[in-house]
């Protein structure tokens, strides 16, 4: 009867890990070479014909001295602490001190400009609200106290003293305008009159 544990004897070995077979060889020599590769583990099984049950890859003769030994650590590497180790990869970045000389001035030369265009952009569009929004007095008439230049005018002209002109109020519609004044007459009296004009040339109707 053959030894199974002989490496000259010749045999099918099954190879299995996880539960699933990975290879089969004809000799313990093939095995022990598949170890010291780690190709084949020690905590890998083995069967044999004549074997009852699947045993272990260490439990053949000899099989620890063929497996792979992890190289020694120099003694000048210093292992990382677990808790660096553990650290999460962190993206490395260029610092301020790694820029070139120079850098914060030619930035600096490129803003200026747009900071500019900007405050001009934003004053712009300020003053284009601030005219649509200040005032509701249409064109002709004044800002100061809502006459009709233009009937003022008409009105001062009929007047025997045009200085003694007074603005009450002015209401106006599409094409007339009514103009509320007082004024001294030729007596020297002074009057209450309402004159009503043409809005665009200011022409008594």
């Amino acid at each position: 009867m053959q030894n199974p544990h002989n490496p000259r004897d010749f045999w099918v070995f099954k190879i299995a890990r996880d539960g699933a077979e990975i290879g089969e060889y004809d000799t313990l020599d093939e095995i022990y070479e598949h170890v010291a590769t780690g190709a084949i583990r020690l905590t890998d099984f083995y069967w044999q014909p004549g074997d009852d049950d699947w045993q272990a890859i260490n439990t053949l003769p000899d099989a620890e001295n063929y497996a792979p030994v992890a190289p020694p650590i120099p003694a000048s590497v210093t292992p990382p602490s677990p808790a660096v180790a553990n650290e999460p990869h962190k993206e490395t970045t260029t610092s301020d001190t790694d820029k070139p000389e120079g850098y914060y001035c030619l930035y600096g030369c490129l803003m200026l400009p747009c900071l500019l265009a900007i405050i001009f952009v934003v004053l712009f569009l300020v003053g284009i609200a601030t005219n649509d929004s200040g005032s509701d007095i249409p064109p002709g008439f004044s800002e100061w106290d809502g006459s009709h230049d233009a009937s003022v005018r008409t009105i001062k002209r009929s007047m025997k003293n045009p200085s003694s002109f007074e603005h009450v109020e002015t209401r106006f519609n599409d094409n007339t305008v009514f103009t509320t004044y007082r004024g001294t007459n030729s007596f020297g009296g002074t009057v209450t009159e309402t004159i009503a004009t043409d809005r665009y040339t200011g022409a008594k109707k």
